[in-house]
């Protein structure tokens, strides 16, 4: 129900509030004027991706969807500035290490397997040139029960309620609802340091929903 005006000014409202905190935790820094090169991975229909243009020069969107990308495209006039590339595989393979200069990433990794995150993790910090940033939203853990249907679900313990509930949707598609996963802020952390990461950052993020407790994470290339 989006009118397209107040839709892609949500994003950017988004970008504008995370680049603020880019500036700050790289010491007051702001980005004036269009410089760089950003990925924003899993775009979708471009929401980000066209805000991301306000500040770098070059943004390159990646999606799993076809039909996303045709809408992105679609969406605003082309420009070699701005591309939509399709990205199937289960990493970053089309790209050379230090290709951007800024790797974004909001509300997309927490949709795929645990194993499929930490590889994109590594992924967006080999892509990442020396001294560019990389940001990504991630929920760390499950703090409220899902449903009160469900409420038999909570009397075992919560790995085995993930497990489970994830099982129960693959089989049935229960209440239509899409996946979300979880990842743990150390083994983030961790992994960021891991594949070349310092001045590692995070902040308390609410955007994966209320039944869970989320971070926002910054890193810099060494």
């Amino acid at each position: 129900q989006w009118a397209d005006d107040e839709f892609y000014a949500t994003g950017r409202a988004t970008v504008a509030a995370h680049l603020a905190r880019w500036a700050e935790a790289s010491g007051g820094k702001t980005r004036e004027g269009r410089e760089g090169r950003a990925l924003d991975f899993g775009c979708g229909v471009g929401r980000l991706t066209w805000a991301l243009h306000e500040h770098f020069a070059a943004v390159v969107g990646v999606d799993i969807a076809e039909e996303m990308l045709v809408r992105a495209r679609a969406q605003r006039p082309a420009t070699e500035a701005v591309q939509f590339v399709l990205n199937a595989k289960p990493d970053l393979r089309g790209w050379a290490d230090g290709s951007f200069d800024f790797v974004y990433c909001q509300l997309v990794l927490q949709h795929n397997p645990v194993e499929l995150m930490e590889v994109f993790v590594a992924e967006f910090c080999r892509v990442c040139r020396a001294g560019g940033y990389v940001m990504f939203q991630l929920p760390a853990e499950r703090v409220a029960r899902r449903a009160a249907k469900a409420w038999w679900l909570w009397l075992w313990p919560p790995v085995v309620v993930e497990r489970t509930w994830r099982a129960l949707n693959r089989v049935v598609a229960w209440r239509g609802e899409m996946e979300v996963n979880v990842l743990p802020a150390e083994r983030v952390e961790a992994l960021l340091r891991a594949n070349g990461m310092v001045e590692v950052r995070r902040w308390e993020d609410d955007s994966a929903g209320a039944e869970y407790r989320g971070f926002q994470y910054l890193a810099r290339r060494a």
